[in-house]
């Protein structure tokens, strides 16, 4: 590599020309004594020699970046500039996409995703992206058949005071209503079997974290008891460093979880000191990695994906963390390894932080509700749905999202509104008329037809979109994937005995200092 110094005076204009001996591909450092006199951009102009016309211009930005500069005994100085960088919306979308798929790609013939803490996990991710539990089908069974007849018990849960209010967020991100029975139960489980005295669930705070979230988001009162032994009990396990913990252990990813669930509880009316931010902002500034995330000794997606939760419920975005390297989280979190994240140590995939980053990469934070929209109609395990939802429409033939419905709006001086659907034996194709009186608001009535209904008067047809099933993973073998955990600390146990060789009584040891029995 030739390498070519030339120290040039601007003119008036601050233009400054450098003739090139050869033609070839180079690469251009600026650098200057004093930045303060320049304006951004600077452009750097190719001219040809022969026509002193542009054949290429270059734009690099003085904008949002870090600049150091090293003195030399006193002399010269040396300038180095880093460019912050951004994660475009592509990138961003095209790792949602990926993440979607992956996690379809894993449904099992009952509905389900891998088990049902992975379920739950994935009907938020599904959520984040606007997509309801409804629509991920293999074959004739939905995420949301699963979701919604599976309950957490604890034969199937290290700690129901995580597992109720995660299973209720998962309801909640699959259009479910906050009045559902399914819903009601839960929550009245919680404040039954999770409150003693002051405190919330087990030992330490990541059960309080989702217990907050999930009771205040289904209706629960801030002041209630149980509200209030997570809430306070999040608040007085901040550190002095501004971080939260895993039973005193701190983690940028309990870290991002708590500034999540406090800042929603503040929104709910709840008093949540903005300096408990301030510091845990701080906290997860002194954390990051030079390659823009948080993780135990290196970045890792549930690590950073947590964090970023705590960061899209402040309402923070890509520029507010760059580090001094020029990148921010969002690097981790697209930086995908084909479809899904993988463990470094085994190849295999990393369930715990592929199924948290759709949210934390679309800007979501806890807790992800999509719309009740689904009533069952005909009878028979939730099996047909009929969704309204009020427009403003004028009287028109109106077609919907598939499977393609043709809806009348009539204008009558003196009916009142009715649906009428006639029932013999055919293929599920709906006509539906509304009758609505001068003053009423039409309603649009979107038919999603799950099994197969017994309906006619055939109007206009097409096929019902879903996402394409495959076969389901295979169950991991290694005996630390079967421990019940779902936290970063599950990745921390597998470097653990990559590094030290050690078996069963170091991860006895490692679980026993971090007490993670209270995981979700």
């Amino acid at each position: 590599v030739n390498t070519t110094v030339s120290t040039t005076q601007s003119d008036s204009n601050g233009v400054a020309n450098y003739n090139f001996s050869a033609t070839g591909t180079y690469g251009v450092q600026i650098s200057a004594t004093d930045y303060s006199k320049y304006s951004s951009p600077i452009s750097i102009t190719v001219l040809d020699n022969a026509t002193s016309t542009d054949i290429s211009t270059a734009t690099t930005s003085t904008t949002d970046t870090t600049t150091t500069t090293n003195n030399n005994g006193g002399g010269s100085s040396n300038t180095t500039t880093v460019q912050n960088i951004t994660i475009s919306q592509d990138q961003i979308n095209d790792s949602v996409d990926k993440l979607i798929n992956f996690l379809k790609s894993n449904q099992s013939s009952d509905g389900k995703i891998i088990d049902g803490g992975t379920s739950d996990w994935a009907a938020m991710s599904f959520g984040a992206d606007g997509i309801y539990a409804n629509d991920v089908k293999s074959g004739d069974k939905s995420l949301y058949d699963f979701i919604y007849n599976y309950t957490p018990t604890n034969a199937t849960e290290d700690n129901v005071c995580a597992g109720y209010p995660r299973h209720i967020l998962a309801l909640l991100a699959s259009g479910v209503g906050v009045s559902d029975t399914k819903i009601v139960d839960l929550k009245n489980k919680i404040n039954a079997q999770c409150v003693n005295g002051s405190q919330f669930g087990q030992t330490g705070t990541n059960d309080d974290v989702f217990g907050l979230v999930a009771l205040l988001a289904v209706g629960e009162n801030p002041s209630s008891a149980s509200v209030q032994a997570a809430l306070n009990g999040i608040k007085n396990d901040q550190q002095i460093d501004g971080s939260f913990t895993w039973s005193g252990y701190s983690g940028a990813d309990i870290t991002g979880a708590s500034i999540n669930a406090l800042k929603y509880a503040q929104g709910k009316g709840a008093s949540v000191d903005e300096n408990i931010f301030t510091k845990a902002k701080q906290y997860l500034k002194a954390q990051q990695l030079a390659d823009g995330g948080w993780g135990y000794g290196s970045s890792d997606a549930l690590t950073t994906g947590w964090a970023m939760m705590g960061i899209n419920a402040l309402g923070q975005n890509q520029n507010d963390w760059f580090n001094s390297a020029g990148k921010n989280p969002w690097n981790i979190l697209t930086s995908l390894s084909n479809d899904h994240f993988t463990q470094s140590w085994d190849g295999k995939t990393d369930w715990f932080g592929t199924k948290h980053a759709v949210p934390a990469l679309l800007g979501k934070s806890w807790p992800i509700i999509l719309s009740p929209k689904t009533t069952t109609i005909g009878g028979g395990g939730g099996s047909s749905f009929i969704e309204t939802t009020s427009t403003t429409s004028t009287a028109s033939t109106i077609t919907t999202s598939t499977p393609m419905v043709a809806i009348t709006t009539i204008v009558a001086a003196t009916t009142t509104p009715t649906t009428t659907i006639e029932t013999t034996t055919s293929t599920p194709i709906i006509s539906l008329t509304l009758q609505k009186t001068e003053n009423q608001t039409p309603k649009i009535i979107k038919i999603k037809t799950f099994s197969q209904p017994t309906i006619n008067t055939v109007t206009t047809k097409t096929e019902e979109s879903s996402l394409s099933a495959a076969p389901p993973a295979t169950t991991k073998d290694l005996t630390v994937d079967n421990l019940p955990l779902d936290t970063p600390t599950k990745r921390a146990v597998k470097k653990l005995l990559e590094v030290s060789g050690g078996g069963a009584v170091v991860v006895g040891a490692y679980l026993g200092l971090r007490l993670l029995k209270n995981v979700l």
